[in-house]
């Protein structure tokens, strides 16, 4: 440099200063330039050791931290083409004539579509659910009422739906850019499974027709079955059919339907059903065709009734049952007043009616009168001039045992050893009789008591005729040998003594009645 003084003087040589020039800086920028919208925390860096520092991102970032510093960070907020730039002074406090700038591309974020049934039924196996194809990283979830069953790494799953209620199936993946967003989610309503009710009998007869089944109004696709023993007669495709039971057993009726949401059951519901068999008829009544007046406790019996539950029995007027009412085998008493023949007869009877029955005629035989022993010349003699059967006991009280052979109308002790009390019962189409009362008969001139005892003696002697007697006397018959009475003594001692003078020698009957009992012996007049 030189110039004119005041006194337009210049210097010899001009004066030399020397100055350096520095470069101006060009900031460099490293840094993601592609990523995904709604990124954070992305880092941009340039050189270190400058000052004045100064960021600039986009309207589509937010720098989060760092501003003034050699490094930044940033947000991506929006999708497209967006710029990060920077610009500082250097060592020599130079500063770039323009900031670098580094473009950035912003990618979008895709949304997931899922594309899929909305409402299934419980149950239901195979639900295909797809996104979009030719993306990466496939995650698929679904809530625990559902289970994939396939495909969960693709764009295309299946799904079985178990438990009903509101469900959900969601999908993500990264796009053609590895960009991924929140998961899309899809609501699912997962409808229950209908549970089909049958109102109608549950026991009828064998043979009923028209028998009515019914379930809820107003679905789809009805579907009736019946077991082999019944025929559906109406009403197959609707909410109530009609049916014939044919065979008697246990029998089913089921149904399965469609509801409004087009379900149906996993399996029909099935109704049990028993079909009583009709009561069959009555066999051959067994028991006794001819019974005496006032028998008890006679057994009549039939068969096992097919299929009954309970017995119906009749008897005879003036007959009642004594056990076994309502069972196949009874025991009948015949009132001695007022019982007579008719018919025992049964039949079967259960929930489905009665049977066919079988009847019995019965003849009830009357019982003969109480026959009445009188003694007539040493010989019993019975009222009834038939059926008797004569009974002998050697003492009052003893045993009795029937005379063999000793049927008629009278009876005659002859031997020493059939002294002792006679009596008789009478036996007509084969009912017997009460026994008779009992008469006392002495053979050879001795007698007992009704206790065993010796209380009777009858002897002759010197043309006389002694009785002795421990019981008093009412009277005394004497009958010659030809059954003639030639004598009668009314006394009241111990000791008589009848006179026979007069009177041949020869075999005598002599009967007396004392203290209501009936004593007669043989005593030979010498």
């Amino acid at each position: 440099m030189n110039y004119n003084n005041a006194s337009n003087c210049t210097a010899t040589v001009p004066t030399v200063k020397d100055v350096t020039v520095n470069s101006l800086p060009v900031p460099t920028i490293t840094g993601l330039a592609s990523v995904c919208a709604g990124t954070t925390g992305v880092t941009y860096t340039t050189e270190s050791s400058m000052t004045g520092y100064t960021w600039v991102v986009s309207a589509g970032g937010t720098i989060t931290a760092g501003s003034t510093t050699n490094s930044i960070t940033v947000t991506w907020n929006a999708a497209g083409p967006k710029t990060v730039s920077v610009n500082y002074n250097n060592a020599s406090n130079c500063k770039a004539t323009v900031p670098t700038v580094k473009d950035v591309i912003v990618n979008s974020l895709t949304v997931p579509t899922i594309n899929g049934l909305a409402s299934v039924c419980a149950g239901t196996t195979g639900v295909t659910y797809s996104t979009e194809s030719s993306m990466t990283s496939y995650t698929w979830v679904v809530s625990a009422g559902g289970t994939i069953t396939a495909g969960s790494t693709t764009n295309s799953i299946t799904v079985t739906w178990n438990a009903a209620g509101p469900q959900t199936v969601s999908v993500n993946y990264n796009n053609a850019s590895n960009c991924t967003t929140t998961a899309t989610v899809k609501e699912v309503t997962v409808n229950a499974l209908p549970v089909p009710t049958i109102t109608g009998l549950a026991s009828v007869c064998a043979g009923t027709m028209g028998v009515t089944y019914s379930t809820e109004s107003s679905m789809t696709n009805y579907t009736w079955v019946v077991s082999p023993g019944g025929t559906i007669t109406a009403g197959s495709g609707t909410n109530s059919i009609t049916v014939t039971w044919n065979a008697a057993g246990p029998q089913t009726v089921s149904v399965n339907y469609n509801n409004a949401l087009n379900c149906t059951a996993t399996a029909p519901t099935v109704k049990n059903v028993s079909i009583n068999a009709l009561v069959g008829s009555a066999g051959t009544i067994t028991g006794q065709t001819s019974v005496c007046n006032g028998a008890t406790s006679v057994s009549y019996s039939v068969p096992p009734i097919a299929s009954a539950t309970g017995y119906v029995w009749s008897v005879p007027t003036g007959a009642t049952i004594a056990s076994g009412a309502n069972t196949n085998s009874i025991t009948v008493d015949f009132n001695i007043l007022n019982a007579v023949s008719g018919n025992v007869a049964v039949y079967g009877t259960n929930g489905c009616g009665n049977g066919t029955n079988a009847s019995l005629t019965v003849t009830v035989n009357s019982i003969p009168s109480t026959p009445v022993v009188s003694v007539v010349s040493g010989t019993a003699v019975s009222n009834s001039n038939v059926g008797n059967q004569w009974y002998f006991s050697a003492k009052a009280g003893g045993a009795v045992a029937p005379i063999l052979d000793a049927t008629s109308q009278s009876y005659t002790p002859t031997l020493a050893n059939e002294t002792g009390w006679y009596l008789t019962t009478v036996t007509l189409t084969g009912c017997s009789s009460a026994i008779s009362n009992k008469v006392y008969l002495i053979v050879l001139g001795t007698g007992m008591d009704k206790n065993g005892q010796v209380n009777v003696k009858i002897y002759s002697q010197d043309k006389n005729i002694f009785v002795y007697c421990s019981d008093k006397v009412n009277q005394i018959k004497i009958y010659n040998a030809v059954g003639s009475m030639i004598k009668i003594v009314d006394k009241k001692s111990d000791i008589h003594k009848i006179s026979m003078i007069g009177n041949p020698e020869g075999c005598y009957i002599v009967s007396l009645i004392a203290d209501r009992n009936v004593y007669s012996g043989k005593v030979i007049l010498k």
